[in-house]
């Protein structure tokens, strides 16, 4: 009977760290996903000066690099690396008013966020 009880306890302890999981990684992903959205259409109305945009650019950029130890728990290291150099090139492409190159790392971004919310799942490589 201990042993039932104890096998169950486990089993709802990992059901509602693995519910928390998902709602944590996709609440800060769909944020990530609208921020971008918000700057592509920004990026589109100032084709002719972007760098005005850094301001915004830091703001996700910050944001995404708040959570991103603790994200390194629980997303896929890959995934997140995209998203992170992403971020980068777009802010130097920015800072050089390279409207063209930015535009592209911004769709490419905003692929990468649209589908990330399938959560990658727990995973014991990333804690290793």
């Amino acid at each position: 009977m201990k042993k039932a009880i104890v096998v169950i306890i486990t089993v709802l302890v990992l059901l509602a760290f693995g519910l928390a999981e998902c709602l944590f990684v996709k609440n800060i992903v769909t944020n990530l996903d609208n921020s971008v959205g918000e700057l592509l259409g920004k990026y589109e109305q100032n084709k002719d000066d972007v760098r005005n945009l850094i301001v915004d650019i830091d703001s996700i950029k910050e944001n995404w690099d708040k959570h991103e130890n603790t994200l390194c728990l629980i997303f896929n290291h890959k995934d997140m690396s995209v998203i992170t150099d992403g971020l980068s090139r777009l802010k130097s492409y920015t800072i050089n008013n390279d409207y063209e190159n930015g535009i592209v790392e911004l769709k490419l971004l905003k692929t990468n966020t649209e589908k990330q919310p399938h959560v990658m799942g727990f995973n014991i490589h990333n804690i290793l």
